[in-house]
């Protein structure tokens, strides 16, 4: 089967995978901004409102209402609410606190509750007891400057009405007697200034009585209880937010930087390695161990190899568990081939797999050390005839340190033990000797995992099996290889 095509975007697999790799970094950064989050609610200043209502009533002087508006009462409360915030109403609140004029103003917040007559006043402090003077200080200036104002009119109306009735008053002295011909005219004319007279002096009595009524205070800010600022909502989900994507962002760069083997043609196009064989994650879960998944790595060795060269080694770039797999897997695509195999585990054998294969506790080292014969250690695979397996026993360090000396006569044994002998090397970064067996063997195949090994990795691997035949790549993808299924044994037949 020839390898699948590159892959020309990414999946949502690969994002989880990057997650999966990188959680611990992700964690951490993101423990990190949610806790500075906290820390920041801890040191932030704090912001208390205070807010103190104001009843606005006609004052009794002048026009109240210019035009339509939201006040039951007939007083403009749009117009009230931009005044509270005047120079002259923050002059008396500066006066009363003993404080500069400078920014009061933006700490107020004047608002108008849906019909109703009331101004809000909300003043912002750090303290409870500040946020509460100020706003019961604006009130209040609010009041007396609108007291003020008012009665300012009233006495220009007054002393307007005064000079009019003065200017009457000296027409009427101005009159002459009402004697001779135009004793009438100017008997009808005192008349109509007496009439006047009257009328403005009654005028100037109304304006002097007149009472007025800037409104009051409805309801006098008390001490806040809880501040307004920091709000520990915002603050922990900004720093887990935040956190988040620095954290995403980080793992993304370290997988750029870290240069990873992320398509298939890199391997061909970088090094000229040909890919053999690209996995699906449950290529190896079937019952026949994988071997239709590398049916096509298996035709090319065997059209590589020449006969009396046929120790295969299977090596792996980087520290992942699809060196093992991938040996039985083409062991399993040989044996159905038609070919008698043997495949021998110089490294750790993962229980899963071990248990597929129905290996025993005795394997290389005995054939190693001991000189014992692979035919008869070795066991047979269930289900796949042809195909046995030999684990890598109990002293499996020792035995491959010197199964690696090139004196070391073991090798015929284990090449003459089946048709292809494939050997699961391990991985060439992990320690010297996993090299040396690959170097040992006739024909090397690199094992690739997509996404996580990368190109430092495959470099020094080639590097450490260069010169011996190396046929090409299995490539497996980013998020690993399905633990292939114990296989279930019917009881025999008595």
């Amino acid at each position: 089967m020839p390898a699948e095509p590159a892959q020309p975007y990414l999946l949502w697999s690969d994002y989880t995978s990057m997650i999966r790799r990188h959680i611990v970094l992700i964690a951490l950064v993101v423990i990190a901004g949610t806790a500075a989050g906290a820390a920041g609610i801890r040191v932030a200043p704090r912001t208390y409102v205070g807010a103190a209502k104001v009843l606005v009533t006609p004052t009794g002087v002048g026009i109240n209402n210019p035009g339509g508006n939201r006040a039951p009462a007939g007083v403009d409360l749009d117009t009230e609410a931009k005044l509270a915030k005047s120079a002259p109403v923050v002059s008396r609140v500066g006066t009363a606190l003993r404080t500069s004029q400078n920014g009061l103003p933006d700490r107020l917040d004047v608002s108008v509750p849906p019909n109703s007559g009331v101004l809000r006043f909300a003043f912002a402090a750090p303290t409870p007891a500040e946020a509460a003077t100020g706003a019961n200080a604006f009130a209040k200036a609010y009041l007396d400057d609108r007291q003020a104002q008012a009665a300012a009119e009233l006495e220009r109306g007054v002393n307007l009405r005064k000079a009019g009735l003065a200017s009457l008053q000296s027409q009427l002295k101005a009159l002459p007697p009402p004697t001779g011909p135009d004793a009438a005219a100017i008997e009808a004319r005192r008349e109509v200034l007496t009439k006047q007279i009257s009328a403005e002096t009654d005028a100037v009595d109304a304006l002097a009585n007149t009472r007025i009524t800037p409104g009051r205070l409805l309801d006098p800010a008390g001490l806040p209880q809880h501040p307004i600022a920091p709000n520990k909502g915002v603050w922990l989900a900004s720093g887990f937010s935040a956190a988040l994507l620095v954290a995403l962002a980080l793992a993304m760069l370290r997988d750029r930087l870290a240069r990873l083997v992320r398509r298939p043609d890199e391997l061909e196009r970088v090094y000229g390695l040909p890919v053999l064989a690209s996995l699906r994650p449950d290529a190896l879960a079937g019952e026949d161990l994988g071997a239709t998944a590398l049916a096509h790595a298996a035709a090319e060795l065997v059209a590589a190899v020449p006969p009396g060269q046929r120790l295969i080694a299977v090596a792996g770039a980087s520290g992942g568990s699809l060196t093992g797999p991938a040996t039985a897997a083409l062991g399993a695509a040989l044996a159905h081939d038609g070919h008698e195999v043997l495949v021998v585990f110089a490294g750790v054998l993962d229980a899963a797999l071990a248990s597929r294969l129905g290996a025993g506790s005795s394997g290389l080292s005995n054939v190693v050390l001991d000189a014992a014969p692979p035919r008869r250690l070795a066991r047979p695979v269930p289900g796949i005839p042809r195909l046995r397996v030999l684990g890598p026993g109990h002293e499996a360090g020792d035995a491959a340190e010197r199964f690696a000396d090139p004196g070391e006569q073991s090798l015929a044994a284990l090449r003459a033990a089946a048709d292809y002998t494939l050997l699961a090397a391990g991985t060439v970064m992990t320690t010297a000797e996993t090299g040396l067996l690959a170097a040992r063997a006739d024909t090397t195949i690199l094992a690739v995992e997509l996404r996580r090994s990368t190109h430092a990795e495959v470099r020094r691997a080639l590097g450490r099996v260069a010169g011996k035949g190396l046929l090409g790549a299995i490539l497996s993808p980013p998020g690993g290889l399905t633990a292939p299924r114990s296989r279930r044994l019917e009881p025999a037949s008595r």
